[in-house]
C-alpha cells in the first residue's frame, strides 16, 4: 500500500471515529460545555428557594438569603423589595456554607463563619460596616 492511500485509510478512519463520537453525544448549541461524565464525589445540596411576601413569617428550618423587587407578585406590603427570597437548610451535608441575611440566631445545627456588608441585598444598607450577611456552616 503507498504512503498516499495509508494517509487516505488514516483520515477516513478518523473522520468515521470523529463521527461515530459525535453522534454518540447528546446535541448541543456550538460552545456548550458539556456535562462531565462521572459523577461528583459529594451530591450538590438540593437548593430549595422560594419567593415569599416580605414580612411573611419564615418556616422553620428555613432562611432568608435575599429580597427583590417583584411587580409581578402582588404582596400587601408597601416595601421597596416586596418579596424575599427564602433558602431550606435541610439537605445540606455537614461542613456547607449558605449566606443568609443577618439573624439573631443561628439556626440550630449551623454556626456563623463570618459576616459582611452588602449593599445590595438584606435591607440595602449604605454605610460600610453595617454587615447584613451571614455566611453560616452546617456543624452536623
Amino acid at each position: 500500500m503507498s504512503s498516499h492511500a495509508k494517509i487516505f485509510c488514516f483520515l477516513a478512519l478518523a473522520t468515521a471515529a470523529a463521527a461515530a463520537v459525535a453522534d454518540s453525544s447528546p446535541s448541543s448549541p456550538p460552545g456548550a460545555v458539556q456535562p462531565p461524565l462521572a459523577a461528583p464525589a459529594t451530591p450538590a445540596a438540593p437548593h430549595v428557594i422560594r419567593q415569599v411576601c416580605a414580612g411573611s413569617a419564615i418556616p422553620s428550618g428555613w432562611v432568608q438569603i435575599g429580597e427583590v423587587n417583584d411587580p409581578g407578585v402582588k404582596c400587601d406590603t408597601a416595601a421597596k423589595y416586596n418579596t424575599w427570597l427564602i433558602e431550606e437548610l435541610a439537605g445540606w451535608p455537614k461542613g456547607s456554607q449558605v449566606e443568609i441575611c443577618r439573624v439573631k440566631m443561628v439556626p440550630f445545627g449551623w454556626f456563623m463563619r463570618s459576616s459582611k456588608w452588602n449593599p445590595d441585598n438584606c435591607g440595602h444598607p449604605q454605610q460600610h460596616g453595617e454587615d447584613n450577611i451571614m455566611v453560616i456552616q452546617r456543624a452536623h
